[in-house]
């Protein structure tokens, strides 16, 4: 059988993750890259099943499917994750591992949600004259709204039960994040699910974040690898980052009570934020401006075919461009202080105070 990879190989990081690509449903993409790690998988579903399955399970044999289940159907609202595994014993079969994941109340059946599911798998087996996998649903919730395991009853309520043996029967695991208590998570003997499961328990609120900022975004190393605790990091910062969109003054806060080994890689990706930010309410002030003072501005120069008038008409197309550029940032980071935006633009910060009052009295 061929074996697990070594910890330091199991978690292949991805390069291209960046606080741009959590902007569009950050709960899912944080949770699919969390399980890009096998050693995530493996601790959720072991956090799941009862030590009697484990035992028959080849756990060296786990690993990640590259392929979706999510029909056409699906795709606009669910995202899934498989992991597949073997296990033990002569009559050996493969189990899917299948995550789904729920950060608010859901508006589609998950019952009929997994069913589907359950139908694309074996359709994929049947396809590709493979066996038919058992599949073992794992749903995870931590949505804002209170929410219980969904059966196949609740959905036929009030149907008779000469009929109940016509549904279909499976059950799922269902974690609700929402409903454990911080002291029951802390006692885990899961090291990586302790973070995780506070990060997504607690991601909208903001003082619980800043003031447990170690404890929930830097995960213990245990025997895994410090390759794998500093990706995690990074990619919780980056979720955290796109969920409350710290301020400078709140992260130079928070880092300076950071561990030394992770320092670093707060600094590089809090910067890395900085400097998108600013490009990006720079590029969004461009383009409205762009038929606008600008372009009038160096028109006008060329027209009275002076340099002079060109060079003023440049000056005042940036002026107009940096206030554009200004007020976007202002509306979209209210949380930020004069001083911390001044600095952030290197503007003088009775600039910047005069242009939030203007805003206000708008």
């Amino acid at each position: 059988m061929k074996k697990r990879k070594t910890p330091e190989q199991k978690f292949v990081p991805k390069t291209d993750i960046s606080l741009e690509s959590f902007l569009h449903k950050p709960h899912d993409k944080y949770f699919k890259y969390l399980l890009n790690a096998v050693e995530v998988a493996e601790e959720f579903i072991r956090f799941c099943l009862p030590k009697a399955i484990q035992e028959i399970i080849l756990w060296d044999s786990l690993q990640l499917s590259g392929g979706s289940f999510v029909d056409e159907v699906l795709k606009e609202h669910f995202t899934d994750v498989i992991y597949k595994a073997e296990t033990e014993g002569d009559g050996s079969f493969k189990i899917a591992f299948l995550f789904e994941h729920k950060s608010n109340y859901p508006d589609y059946p998950v019952y009929a949600q997994l069913l589907r599911y359950y139908s694309n798998i074996w359709e994929t087996n049947i396809r590709q004259k493979e066996p038919l996998a058992l599949t073992i649903p794992i749903v995870v919730y931590h949505g804002p709204e209170p929410y219980e395991k969904e059966t196949i009853r609740k959905l036929f309520a009030g149907l008779p039960d000469i009929l109940t043996h016509f549904l279909p029967h499976f059950d799922y695991y269902f974690i609700n994040i929402r409903e454990l208590s911080d002291e029951s998570i802390q006692n885990l003997n899961f090291l990586l699910l302790k973070n995780i499961f506070l990060v997504l328990k607690h991601s909208r609120n903001e003082v619980y974040v800043i003031n447990n900022f170690n404890r929930i975004v830097v995960f213990e190393s245990g025997n895994y690898s410090k390759n794998l605790n500093l990706q995690l990091f990074r990619i919780t910062l980056l979720y955290l980052q796109a969920i409350l969109n710290f301020n400078r003054e709140t992260f130079n806060r928070i880092y300076m009570d950071l561990p030394n080994t992770v320092k670093t890689e707060a600094k590089s990706t809090m910067e890395q934020y900085m400097e998108w930010a600013l490009e990006k309410a720079m590029v969004i002030a461009e383009k409205k401006i762009r038929k606008e003072g600008f372009q009038q501005a160096i028109q006008k120069g060329r027209e009275e075919g002076l340099e002079k008038g060109r060079e003023e008409g440049l000056e005042k197309g940036r002026e107009e461009g940096l206030e554009k550029a200004l007020r976007l940032f202002i509306r979209h980071n209210p949380g930020w202080s004069a001083e911390q935006t001044a600095s952030s633009f290197d503007v003088p910060t009775d600039y910047i105070e005069d242009l939030i009052l203007k805003i206000r009295n708008e």
